[in-house]
């Protein structure tokens, strides 16, 4: 403050101001100073706090980060719903179908859904997959014609949206689905297209063509959005019995519901700082998959209970296999691993994923991970004032987290996100000395050596490693 009260009084005197330079060194004119001192004290941090929220890796209002992300052309990642698998029991003496989008509730209201049409054989039974979600259908009539129509979701109904599905019904040609296409790519003033949209005010919704790049949707027609719904991270137990939701069905009490598997693996919606970093990225990705990074990028965010992912084309698996083969020609293969998800579902996942991908003349084919698991023995000393038991622990919960198969992965030397899998003898010392617990050590591999195989997933077995710790 002192240098504001110089800059004043020197302002004065080097001006024509006679009147206050008799008030130079007085309290009131130090007073005055100090008030503008803390005014201009006050602007510079508005200034700077507003030119912080303008860029994207500074900013931290969160209606900043979404308008920078909507700039980029960034959709943050949709609720996941939980899966797994229910048995379908029928008690009559003849064939029942359940219809495709069949809707059941658990004991704690959850609404669960079937979405395929099935047929369970007279007296006998089907296990069929499940997922923890609800359709409904909004409905908006269209205002006025203009180009680049929106419509937004209610914030509530977007923070439970899995998927979204567009259906515009015209005076001449009445209802019709319409396709979601990425900025409106590919399109002409024909195309029945929309965008979606994610504003800054946390709300999902869909943006119309402009007559030229996409159809524009006239006043009066009927935009019904098919709603996919679901709570995201959810979990039910196998062998819990489900029932209609709607409690007038046809089929009930001629058709019981069991789960025979946990119902689990969903994920909330991406948080801010996924938001923040995925956006960086989407000017590179640009939604379109083309390179081994863009495939990993999108799987992720369309699977995010992943643990490890890996991508491979054509090329690489020649090279492993040790000769050309046809049968691999415009082939992407993918292999994941997810610790909460079995590989029936990781597949499903994945596969489903890519089903909007157009992939043109390539094809995607999943392969089943290969689980490579290799042991540790760790011979230590530890100081007197340590208790073994409590070191053993916090060493295997340690490497467990850092190398075991739950793991997402880690920073090698040079600061790079690495797959698990791709571990060195090194990393393993590195961690380990780290850690600081211990005061020597040895350790002993067995299993890393030789080549990994494309879809081997290598990762460190502690509950079969040996800690042999002790003063």
């Amino acid at each position: 403050m002192s240098d504001y009260k110089k800059e004043f009084e020197d302002l004065i005197n080097n001006g024509n101001y006679s009147f206050w330079k008799r008030l130079i060194g007085s309290q009131f004119l130090s007073g005055l100073a100090l008030l503008f001192g803390h005014v201009m004290d006050r602007s510079k941090w508005v200034a700077e706090r507003a030119l912080q929220e303008t860029r994207l890796s500074t900013a931290i209002t969160r209606s900043s980060i979404l308008a920078k992300a909507e700039d980029a052309g960034y959709i943050p990642r949709l609720i996941v719903s939980s899966v797994g698998k229910v048995e379908i029991f029928n008690d009559t003496a003849q064939i029942q179908r359940v219809p495709a989008m069949t809707e059941l509730i658990s004991n704690i209201g959850l609404i669960y859904t079937i979405k395929v049409a099935v047929d369970i054989p007279a007296n006998g039974s089907l296990i069929v997959d499940i997922e923890q979600s609800q359709r409904v259908v909004i409905n908006h009539t269209v205002t006025e014609t203009k180009k680049y129509y929106e419509v937004l979701l209610s914030k509530a109904t977007t923070e439970k949206v899995v998927k979204i599905e567009v259906l515009v019904e015209t005076s001449s040609l009445g209802a019709v689905y319409w396709d979601e296409k990425f900025q409106f790519r590919n399109t002409t003033a024909n195309s029945d297209a929309y965008t979606r949209i994610y504003k800054p005010t946390d709300q999902l919704g869909v943006r119309f063509g402009n007559g030229q790049r996409g159809k524009m949707v006239e006043a009066g027609d009927l935009i019904s959005m098919e709603v996919i719904l679901s709570d995201g991270d959810t979990e039910l137990v196998a062998g819990t019995d489900l029932s209609f939701a709607d409690s007038q069905h046809d089929l009930n009490g001629k058709i019981t519901f069991r789960t025979t598997t946990v119902i689990a693996g969903g994920a909330p919606q991406e948080s801010i700082e996924e938001i923040r970093n995925g956006a960086k990225y989407a000017v590179a990705y640009d939604h379109q998959v083309v390179w081994n990074d863009d495939y990993t990028f999108y799987i992720k965010q369309q699977v995010p209970k992943l643990n490890r992912v890996t991508v491979w084309g054509e090329a690489e698996q020649e090279q492993e296999l040790g000769f050309k083969d046809i049968a691999n020609m415009n082939k992407i293969f993918v292999s994941g691993y997810s610790a909460e998800l079995d590989q029936g579902l990781v597949e499903a996942a994945i596969i489903t994923a890519f089903s909007t991908i157009p992939l043109l003349n390539r094809e995607l084919k999943y392969v089943q991970v290969v689980m490579s698991p290799y042991t540790v023995v760790i011979n230590a000393d530890i100081t007197v004032n340590r208790s073994v038991t409590e070191v053993i622990e916090q060493l295997k919960e340690a490497m467990r987290l850092r190398f075991g198969h739950e793991a997402d992965g880690f920073k090698d030397e040079h600061g790079a996100f690495t797959d698990p899998s791709n571990v060195k003898r090194k990393d393993l010392w590195n961690f380990v000395d780290d850690l600081g617990i211990l005061k020597d050590f040895d350790i002993v591999i067995t299993g890393l050596d030789g080549e990994r195989a494309l879809a081997d997933y290598r990762h460190l077995d502690t509950n079969n490693s040996t800690f042999n710790i002790g003063y």
